[in-house]
């Protein structure tokens, strides 16, 4: 292990005037730090070999404490800054591994790419993105498309509370089934009007009870707006605020509202025209109508006892809450298009609420900060060298100032982490598994020293011999060895990364980017023509007509 020299100059005037030479330097860099990423990195780096030059440690007396506590501040600040990374990177990674686990090899680039632009578009972090396009990928059978469009609506719908976004989305797609359509906004409408009209409030109860009820009972026949309605109103007439009772009761009323008519004799009216049978809706109206057989379909029925008065009562009595409720709730749905207008002002509502505004913009900001943490990976390799480099010293028995002797030695040789720091961890790890294998004692040279002389002056020297390795420092040695082979893969890739990122962008891609700023510029003109001659054309045939 290499030794660190520590030399102090006895002119402390001049010491604190080369420091503050390096600080001005520093400060000149950090001006252009715009121009790049990493001119932040290097300014420090210019700090570190200047005091290295003038022989500074990091330690100092009275007279250059000021001046070496703003090098420590500039240290420490990196060396957060790089940790803040590592935490965002492999937070980030957890759900990007389970998304590229889960979409198909065709898909995982697209789906990468949408993870990133709903974050950047919401303001909810990507790590909540990911996981929840996932979880959407699988409901959807594999539709991407389908996928990206129910997270985005839910992450708008949902953004103030990012743990809604799964159930909702998965609520989106589910009711898909029902609606027929892939069209959000009309998907968020029945799932809003539906949840408004019943009696439950909490929006994860409304995204996990309402698909399920309203699929089983689209499944005996009913049409989506009669399944709404009659969950809806079963929901308000049980008192059942999650509705998860009056779901399973809905299921059951439909299923044996449909066994009713095979079985019952009532086949000719369970048949209508052109073959279609009646629907849930339909079979609940026959079944009001004709009171002597809503009783004989009661005698045969079994619900649990919750749902049983409320059903027999919406049979018999139409003044009933169920039945009231039901005649209201199918006034109020209305067709596709009006689900849709109510999914859209929904969405509308409640991103031009003003506290939402604030909320957003706050969002944006966070956002944003996660996004440049997680854009440097080097940064990443920084932290976790540093970490590693300590911590696997430590449980091979590092003493305390050996440790910090350690991390200066390991700040200078990478520039606080920012260079070859995954190599420079890998070399100090092999250093330390060939003292594993291949220990030595330290013994005083007797060539050069007579400890026993009397009278002597000079310090004995030491020199160290080898001695035979004992098998916990082998046992160690292996595992040391195993991680070298896995810190040298990484090596390859932060050398690709670090390629990438120091890549001049081409000439040919930035003008290329140009144009298409200039060409969006142009068609927004023209969509803006068109739409002002639109309205003059309308304006025009209205005075002609008036």
């Amino acid at each position: 292990m290499s030794k660190i020299v520590v030399e102090m100059s006895g002119d402390e005037a001049k010491l604190l005037a080369s420091l503050q030479r390096v600080i001005n330097a520093q400060s000149r860099v950090g001006d252009t730090a715009k121009k790049s990423l990493n001119n932040a990195d290097r300014g420090f780096k210019m700090v570190i070999r200047a005091a290295k030059a003038f022989g500074v440690a990091l330690v100092g007396s009275s007279g250059v404490a000021a001046a070496i506590r703003v090098i420590s501040m500039e240290m420490d600040q990196l060396i957060q800054r790089q940790k803040r990374m590592k935490d965002a990177q492999l937070t980030l990674n957890q759900s990007r591994a389970l998304l590229l686990k889960t979409v198909k090899t065709d898909d995982r680039e697209k789906a990468l790419a949408y993870s990133k632009q709903i974050s950047a578009d919401t303001g909810v972090p990507e790590e909540f993105i990911a996981r929840n396009l996932a979880t959407a990928y699988s409901a959807s059978g594999g539709d991407l498309e389908a996928s990206r469009a129910s997270v985005q609506t839910a992450a708008q719908y949902s953004a103030e509370r990012p743990e809604e976004i799964d159930s909702v989305s998965g609520a989106l797609l589910d009711l898909s089934k029902v609606t027929k359509t892939l069209d959000m906004n009309v998907n968020l409408g029945y799932l809003k009007t539906v949840g408004a009209l019943s009696r439950i409030v909490d929006l994860n109860l409304q995204a996990t009870n309402i698909p399920r009820a309203v699929i089983g009972a689209q499944a005996f026949g009913a049409t989506a707006e009669e399944a709404g309605a009659m969950f809806s109103s079963l929901s308000n007439a049980m008192a059942d605020q999650t509705g998860e009772q009056s779901g399973t009761a809905l299921i059951s009323f439909t299923q044996q509202m449909r066994d009713f008519f095979r079985e019952s004799g009532l086949a000719n009216d369970f048949l209508m025209t052109k073959g279609r049978y009646r629907t849930s809706g339909e079979q609940l109206q026959y079944l009001q109508s004709n009171p002597e057989q809503a009783l004989r379909f009661l005698e045969k029925a079994s619900f649990e006892r919750k749902a049983a008065g409320p059903i027999e009562q919406w049979l018999l009595d139409r003044n009933s809450v169920a039945a009231t409720g039901y005649t209201k709730a199918r006034g109020d749905f209305g067709d596709q298009a009006k689900l849709a207008r109510e999914g859209a002002e929904a969405l509308k509502a409640v991103l031009a609420d003003p506290l939402e505004q604030v909320a957003r913009t706050n969002r944006a900001v966070e956002n944003a900060v996660n996004q440049l943490q997680t854009l440097n990976p080097l940064q990443a390799f920084g932290a976790i060298a540093r970490e590693g480099n300590l911590n696997t010293l430590r449980e091979l028995g590092m003493g305390a100032i050996a440790e910090q002797v350690e991390k200066l030695k390991y700040e200078f040789e990478t520039g606080v982490g920012t260079t070859d720091a995954i190599e420079t961890l890998r070399n100090n790890i092999e250093e330390q598994m060939q003292q594993l294998r291949h220990p030595t004692v330290r013994q005083i040279d007797k060539s050069v020293s007579d400890p026993f002389a009397y009278g002597t002056l000079a310090p004995p020297q030491y020199i160290n011999v080898p001695r035979n390795p004992k098998v916990i420092e082998l046992q160690k040695a292996d595992v040391l060895e195993k991680l070298i082979e896995q810190l040298t893969v990484a090596v390859g890739y932060s050398r690709k990364i670090e390629t990438e990122l120091n890549r001049d962008v081409p000439k040919e891609m930035l003008e290329a980017a140009r144009m298409n700023k200039e060409a969006a510029a142009e068609l927004n003109e023209a969509a803006s023509n068109m739409n002002n001659a639109t309205r003059n054309a309308k304006a025009n045939q209205w005075r002609k007509n008036n």
